[in-house]
């Protein structure tokens, strides 16, 4: 017992050293003591949360009787993953990623004053954006292009809309969306051409940890949607984090899509599933069994 917890403890004060090495050259510059204590502790903290679902202060409140840190009592093979991780946070540590780039590369974060300033400028946009008059289009085209990451030259957003950042949300030509898209984009939203969505479409890069522990933390993350070229969202329609839809694809009404859609199927249902793929000969009707009868549909 005794040689087993001084081995692990040695492993987890290994561990601990590289990480901290890390954060004491790249992180802390110009901090007080006080801002000192919080980064090592915030930083060791969202691995423990990642791998053991509890904070060091939890654990410590829930084994009082016990010596040491939750570190010390971890498997072995607890302790590998956890020097993996700690090593590779180290390394983007090393590369300066602060917490809006751990948001964006779908790692761990917590909010930060950076954030939290670049939220109220999405929420300032939203609002300025939805007062605008419908009459004018240029200038709602002009200001969705000048927000988002990347737009198409041709594209149409009716009012309401609302977004968390903007500069995650990626969109190409020719984007129609009705009433009410709500786009979190914590994590990238890449939407392709000839792209239509029906009123009330969501699109949700965000989540949070399943265990209460862990969600209280503040920890949260969010996960890349793709949407391809010619796909079609129904009224109602809510995709969830890390969701890729196919080319040509159409998305029933109020679908939940919960995980990838392949390409050229229609796809309904909660949670969302393929219904069928679609035919070559559907090209000449317009709904169901009509025909077009006009020509220049092709």
């Amino acid at each position: 017992m005794s040689l087993g917890w001084n081995l692990n403890r040695e492993i987890s004060k290994i561990n601990y050293k590289i990480h901290t090495d890390a954060i004491k050259e790249y992180l802390l510059k110009d901090l007080t003591n006080e801002q000192l204590s919080y980064k090592y502790a915030s930083e060791a903290d969202m691995l423990n949360v990642a791998l053991f679902n509890k904070r060091a202060k939890q654990w410590r409140e829930e084994n009082h009787d016990l010596k040491g840190n939750m570190r010390d009592y971890a498997s072995l093979n607890e302790l590998l993953v956890l020097a993996n991780m700690e090593s590779y946070n180290a390394i983007l540590i090393g590369k300066g990623m602060d917490q809006k780039e751990r948001m964006i590369a779908g790692l761990p974060y917590k909010s930060s004053p950076e954030l939290r300033d670049a939220l109220l400028k999405g929420r300032d946009f939203c609002f300025k954006y939805n007062n605008i008059s419908p009459l004018e289009r240029e200038e709602r085209m002009n200001m969705i292009k000048g927000f988002f990451a990347k737009t198409g030259e041709k594209l149409s957003i009716q009012s309401p809309f609302y977004c968390d950042y903007g500069f995650n949300i990626s969109i190409g030509e020719y984007f129609f969306s009705n009433y009410n898209l709500v786009i979190l984009d914590i994590a990238p939203v890449k939407i392709g051409d000839n792209v239509m969505f029906g009123p009330n479409v969501s699109l949700y890069t965000a989540g949070h940890p399943i265990h209460p522990v862990s969600r209280n933390s503040g920890y949260e993350y969010g996960l890349p949607i793709t949407i391809g070229d010619n796909v079609w969202l129904g009224g109602n329609v809510v995709v969830t984090p890390g969701v890729t839809i196919g080319e040509n694809t159409v998305i029933g009404a109020s679908s939940v899509v919960v995980k990838d859609i392949p390409a050229n199927v229609v796809a309904a249902g909660n949670p969302c599933r393929v219904v069928r793929e679609i035919k070559e000969e559907e090209i000449d009707y317009i709904y169901k069994d009509k025909l077009f009868d006009v020509d220049d549909y092709k």
